[in-house]
């Protein structure tokens, strides 16, 4: 296993504005805290994360475990599955600009390859090893993948993805497979030492944490909160923490784990759901998935809060991202919705039950599931998250959450361009620094 290296801080005692440094933050310094840039109306996450110390804008995505980015050659299709589809010149598809330039320091893999599958499409690329920053977190020599294939949505602003997954999701191959497939790219897979490992063998604690913020309805890019490393974002919240462990998720089958059934994605329990005073009350495993914006829900559950809209939503079986139920931009949602977990029921504000995409149509983000080779899953996405301050500890496998008290974080940016926004990520060394500032200040003036 790996050895978790500790190092202690002396204790400090700070008067902070609104939210307070957690107890747990102070037994290390290998942290980073960095701001998000919510992009796509607000439905897709970004981050600047340095690969070879070239920046890149990532969307870091708790239901995968791989770190890769575009390189210089990629090519893209229109189609689910790659190489059935129309290759698509790069300047008509929409990621960002940044693709990986090979520095002295970059070691190839040259017996594996880096194949996954999303549910929204495929990538396929080559692997490698480079440095890798996170915020104030370097990483000496990181495996990570280099995408030269890809059918995936884009935001026009992300350049690839940080998995903050768990090892088991990883989706690289040994040389002598070959995968086109979903079930295929799902299947036998190698294992390694991924970046959220990799920055607890530098010091970090095992844990990592949400706040996201809202941007305002019908607004394309914005500031979108916070992910944090080894401590907890700057914003307001309860003091108070459910604890719930991670489940193995039961819809997946274990020859995807190499025939024994472990904990793959972040899985807990929705014990029941409410709106407009009625109760759900079965219960049903859900991943909370940072690169999923939706509540996929049952099927019944799904109907049941759409059909409480006023006016009513409408099912759409058929789309893109069908199945889906639009709405009216200006219907009303329904009131009082909840999400009981660990005994204690999360409020969802209703702003975050519809979302407006590109062509100004709007939707619920309330939607049924769709099986995914055969597996079907739940999930509680970015529009939950908005709601609370949500922590992964994958070194005691379990997810923490504290409602919000608002949602503005303590020292929100004004919106400016992803690698502007991300450019200079906020540490807690720079809160330290700041908060003994205004100490002496005080002092000086008493």
């Amino acid at each position: 296993m790996h050895t978790i290296q500790k190092s202690f801080l002396s204790t400090i005692f700070l008067v902070t504005f609104v939210a307070q440094i957690n107890h747990a933050d102070a037994s290390s310094n290998i942290l980073a805290v960095l701001p998000l840039t919510a992009t796509a109306y607000g439905t897709t996450l970004t981050t600047v994360i340095q690969i070879g110390n070239q920046s890149f804008n990532l969307l870091p995505d708790t239901g995968s475990a791989d770190l890769w980015v575009l390189q210089p050659d990629w090519e893209c299709y229109r189609g689910h599955h790659t190489g059935s589809s129309v290759l698509v010149p790069q300047e008509n598809y929409d990621y960002g600009n940044g693709t990986y330039t090979k520095t002295s320091a970059f070691t190839p893999i040259e017996d594996a390859w880096l194949g996954i599958h999303y549910g929204a499409g495929d990538v396929f690329g080559t692997l490698g090893f480079d440095s890798v920053q996170v915020g104030d977190i370097v990483i000496p020599r990181q495996e990570f993948g280099m995408a030269n294939t890809t059918n995936g949505p884009a935001d026009k602003y992300s350049e690839g993805i940080m998995g903050l997954g768990h090892q088991v999701l990883s989706m690289t191959h040994a040389s002598n497979y070959s995968a086109t497939s979903a079930l295929g790219l799902l299947s036998n897979t190698l294992w390694y030492e991924t970046s959220l490992w990799s920055m607890v063998k530098q010091g970090m604690e095992p844990y990592f944490a949400f706040a996201l913020d809202r941007v305002p309805f019908g607004q394309e890019i914005g500031h979108g909160g916070y992910v944090s490393f080894g401590t907890l974002p700057p914003v307001a919240h309860s003091p108070d923490f459910v604890s719930m462990p991670v489940e193995i998720t039961k819809t997946i089958p274990a020859s995807f784990t190499n025939g024994t059934k472990k904990i793959t994605e972040w899985t807990l329990t929705v014990q029941s759901v409410t709106w407009n005073g009625t109760t759900y009350s079965q219960s049903y495993q859900a991943v909370v998935d940072s690169g999923n914006f939706y509540f996929i829900a049952p099927s019944d559950l799904a109907k049941g809060i759409n059909s409480a809209f006023s006016p009513p939503a409408v099912y759409e079986p058929e789309g893109p991202l069908a199945p889906l139920y639009s709405v009216q931009c200006n219907a009303t949602p329904p009131t009082d919705v909840g999400f009981q977990l660990g005994g204690r029921m999360f409020s969802i504000d209703s702003s975050d039950l519809i979302y407006r995409d590109w062509s100004g149509k709007c939707y619920s983000t309330v939607a049924p599931t769709v099986p995914l080779a055969g597996i079907e899953l739940f999930f509680l996405g970015d529009y939950f998250l908005r709601n609370v301050v949500a922590v992964f500890d994958f070194g005691s496998d379990e997810m923490r959450f504290a409602a919000r008290i608002s949602n503005s974080s303590l020292n929100r940016p004004e919106p400016v361009s992803p690698v502007v926004a991300s450019a200079a990520p906020s540490s807690r060394a720079e809160w330290l620094r700041f908060s003994l500032v205004c100490m002496i200040g005080i002092a000086a003036l008493i």
